[in-house]
């Protein structure tokens, strides 16, 4: 199969290089391991668009695309110019799956996508990217792109193609995100949550770490809970 752009990922970079591409007329195919997209958001459950705003004055600096997302989900008007936090927060991570396969609806005839698919393997020649090899229920399919972006997150494609890269041996853990819901609101939890932490830090019952996050951010019955590595 012939395309001209072949997008690996649907996360939040890989959806917007793919609306781009084919906005601007690339027959564009999509890649994504998950049965939907929206990467960090809807796989992981991180609601924040970290980057988009300074810090310093909450001004939006990152526009285009990610803007057109943000603003679609309510959380701001399509040429605003701040932001009420410098990472604002999605309000509905399943709505926002929603926005993306809408965005990608209106761009059938040049843009597909195949979720539930892995980049499996690739064939260079000349420090170009020939043939990518994707795994699916159908079986195994080769893709000949034009142009290859790797939104993996692990730049897996551009590892398998050759391309130079650095991995530090001492690696992040990961962390996991989950929340519970009919839990009773408490201005205290996260304070409690802190102190119990820091007490087991003490008594060597814990290593220092990071988290966790303790928020209400989708109601106020139902607690985001992250950073409990």
């Amino acid at each position: 199969m012939n395309v001209d752009v072949l997008v690996c990922g649907a996360g939040c970079a890989g959806s917007a290089a793919a609306l781009a591409a084919s906005r601007a007329g690339a027959k564009v195919m999509v890649i994504e391991k998950a049965p939907f997209a929206g990467g960090i958001i809807t796989c992981v459950g991180l609601p924040y668009f970290d980057g988009i705003a300074n810090i310093r004055d909450n001004r939006i600096v990152v526009r285009g695309i990610a803007l057109e997302l943000l603003s679609k989900s309510g959380v701001c008007a399509p040429d605003a110019k701040t932001v009420s936090k410098h990472n604002p927060t999605i309000p509905n991570s399943f709505e926002f799956k929603l926005l993306l396969d809408n965005l990608f609806r209106e761009q059938k005839g040049s843009l597909s996508i195949l979720f539930n698919s892995f980049v499996c393997g690739v064939e260079s020649l000349g420090g170009r990217i020939k043939t990518v090899h994707v795994a699916n229920k159908d079986g195994l399919v080769a893709l000949h792109p034009k142009v290859v972006i790797d939104c993996t997150g692990d730049a897996d494609v551009a590892a398998w193609a050759g391309a130079p890269y650095e991995q530090n041996t001492e690696v992040q853990p990961l962390t996991l995100h989950f929340r519970i819901g009919h839990v009773k609101k408490n201005i205290d939890m996260t304070k409690n949550c802190r102190e119990a932490l820091a007490k087991a830090v003490v008594r060597g019952d814990l290593p220092f770490y990071y988290g966790p996050g303790v928020m209400f951010l989708y109601g106020d019955d139902e607690v985001y809970i992250h950073g409990v590595r």
